[in-house]
């Protein structure tokens, strides 16, 4: 899906500009990754840490220029397993950050587990942390809802790594097919927040061509930094690559903005885009 670029005309910069409030702490690097006069497109990563470095480099790889701006970052909670984890009888995640945010520990009474997934970034995530049995779905909550029903007895017990901001689908779904399923809140996400010296900093004077959006809540970072005009006169004729159609409809808030959406909702399919 593609929306037709805006006609306003590029404004010139202004010191004068409201800068935008900074939030601690920073999430790791943030930097563009190659030189001026490298060839290719300028692609604004937004992805939060350490994510975003693995992105630039694919990027960077293909010929284009990345520049990494996460706009969020991700926390570890101090978790820990409900006492009706022994009759746990599988695991289920729908994100890598779960695992790879988890507190130290937490996942040693599950390993023993078969773990489902949503897709295949986050199987290798849930092989690295220890699981021995892993089945990806492909991609999406409603696959792997269905791979729960192929491979679920009835009325299973599901210990879901999640993180504190969720959508319901999951959880109304197994329980619709009958399972118990306990939500183990692993990770959160915070808001990254750039004064406009930082942002000038970071993203350089040439403009954007390409903006990589990876989550809702990223989405509406986005049209809120777009208040800020320096960072407006960045993107305003970029391209916004979406990962899925529930990050574009997030976008869709600001009109105007040519939105294009990844056949798939995995970072190959995004990545395609370019």
């Amino acid at each position: 899906m593609t929306l037709p670029p805006t006609g306003s005309s590029r404004m010139p910069r202004s010191s004068a500009v409201k800068p935008v409030r900074p939030c601690a702490p920073r999430p790791g690097r943030a930097f563009s990754t190659a030189g001026p006069d490298m060839a290719g497109r300028r692609v604004l990563v937004t992805r939060p840490q350490p994510g975003a470095d693995k992105t630039a480099r694919q990027i960077a790889a293909r010929g284009h220029e990345p520049v990494v701006l996460p706009l969020t970052r991700t926390v570890t909670l101090d978790a820990d397993l409900p006492r009706e984890a022994a009759s746990f009888d599988v695991v289920a995640v729908t994100s890598a950050n779960a695992i790879r945010h988890v507190r130290t520990g937490l996942l040693d009474g599950l390993l023993h587990l078969p773990c489902l997934t949503v897709g295949q970034a986050t199987a290798e995530a849930a092989r690295e942390a220890g699981f021995q049995t892993v089945t990806s779905a492909d991609g999406d909550v409603h696959a792997l809802i269905g791979l729960a029903g192929e491979r679920l007895k009835d009325r299973s017990t599901i210990a879901y790594l999640c993180g504190r901001e969720r959508r319901p689908d999951l959880e109304q779904g197994m329980r619709a097919e009958g399972h118990a399923i306990m939500p183990i809140e692993t990770y959160d996400i915070k808001k990254v927040s750039y004064s406009t010296q930082e942002i000038r900093t970071l993203v350089g004077i040439k403009p954007i061509d390409d903006v990589m959006v990876y989550s809702a809540r990223s989405a509406r970072a986005l049209i809120a930094m777009m208040d800020n005009q320096e960072f407006l006169q960045d993107v305003e004729n970029a391209r916004f690559l979406c990962i899925s159609t529930r990050v574009a409809n997030a976008l869709h808030a600001r009109p105007g903005l040519r939105i294009e959406v990844a056949a798939e909702p995995h970072e190959a399919a995004l990545l395609a885009l370019l």
